[in-house]
């Protein structure tokens, strides 16, 4: 069923009607021609300011609607926004950072082969963090790429020269060293993730000019996750939606607002360091409960949602995301999830 939204002034309320209906009221006050053909693509339509005022205050005065559609038909009608299709779930990549299989869990991980084949026979996705402390040769991600099924996908972290000894400047020529290794990755390169030291603080005048130019080298996904306070505001968050970078989610969070995703939301990105002990500790099940119904939410710009564990010290990683794993697949197979229970962000429960 197509529908029109109108919004009436003055009041939060939304009435829905069905498309001839609504299409029928706005013909009748602004004399509008007759509607011959909705397009299939349309799902939903939604009427601007300028039609609920008139719709509220003028609906009983036909010469008043005759007199508005000839001063202003144009404008009104440009008002009127076709919207395809707005939600969908977007695909879900569960992993760890690392794929080390302790000989306490390899039961989980049945079959032959290398530990990065037996692991992704379980999870979809795997954060490589060694690239962070050493570079690595392109044949190896080739073969790591050769080793995983067609929809794996590798999240690597940039290496810590750019990070944390350059901190963001002058480092171009390390970063297209680093970037022509992990594209032999080839379409298994899902993300980057560029991880920053606590003590680096947003300063536009590094961090754009860095931004841009990693723009101009890589059009693929990239998450960020900043630890200094000064980088979760709303115009660092605006600064980097525009070059379509995400802000990692992470736990536990250095303050409030690092808990939820930001910046450009077409990748959402959550890395789960284990609390109150990070890297030490599991996660509780209501809070493993909480996350699978946050990231098998529909979406309306969200194409895909990461979660990884990084809570490995004592291998907690692997369970929690084994649980994680089957609870998305029982969220996903039932469709009835409930909207109030989900949190704002990917906020720590239990």
């Amino acid at each position: 069923m197509l529908h029109v939204s109108v919004a009436l002034c003055g009041t939060p309320r939304r009435l829905r009607y069905s498309m001839e209906d609504a299409l029928r009221r706005a013909q009748a006050v602004f004399c509008f021609p007759a509607f011959d053909v909705v397009p299939d693509s349309v799902a939903t339509w939604r009427v601007g300011r300028l039609v609920e005022i008139v719709d509220r205050r003028d609906a009983s005065h036909p010469q008043r609607g005759i007199e508005l559609q000839e001063n202003h038909g144009r404008r009104i009608w440009s008002n009127i926004v076709r919207h395809p299709a707005t939600t969908h779930i977007p695909a879900v990549f569960i992993g760890c950072a690392g794929w080390s299989i302790a000989s306490a869990r390899a039961g989980s991980f049945p079959g032959g082969g290398s530990h990065l084949e037996r692991y992704a026979r379980i999870f979809n996705a795997v954060e490589i963090n060694s690239s962070f402390y050493r570079p690595h040769q392109p044949r190896t991600y080739a073969r790591w790429a050769e080793s995983v099924p067609a929809g794996f996908r590798f999240a690597v972290k940039v290496p810590k020269a750019i990070s944390h000894t350059k901190r963001l400047r002058d480092c171009g020529a390390e970063m297209q060293v680093f970037l022509d290794q992990a594209s032999c990755l080839g379409a298994k390169l899902g993300i980057l993730l560029l991880q920053l030291p606590p003590g680096l603080a947003f300063d536009p005048r590094i961090v754009l000019p860095f931004l841009d130019d990693l723009r101009e080298r890589h059009h693929g996904a990239v998450a960020c996750e900043p630890r200094h306070v000064s980088w979760f505001r709303a115009n660092v968050d605006a600064a980097l939606r525009e070059r379509g970078i995400a802000r990692v989610a992470a736990d536990p969070a250095r303050v409030p607002r690092a808990a939820a995703p930001a910046g450009d939301r077409k990748a959402e990105y959550l890395r789960l360091h284990g609390s109150p002990r990070m890297y030490y500790d599991a996660y509780s099940d209501e809070t493993l409960v909480c996350l699978a119904r946050r990231l098998t939410r529909p979406g309306k710009r969200t194409r895909e949602r990461w979660c990884i564990f990084d809570n490995t010290a004592e291998g907690h990683a692997i369970d929690d995301a084994v649980k994680l794993k089957a609870l998305i697949a029982d969220c996903s197979a039932s469709q009835h999830l409930d909207p109030t229970k989900e949190g704002a962000g990917f906020r720590r429960r239990g």
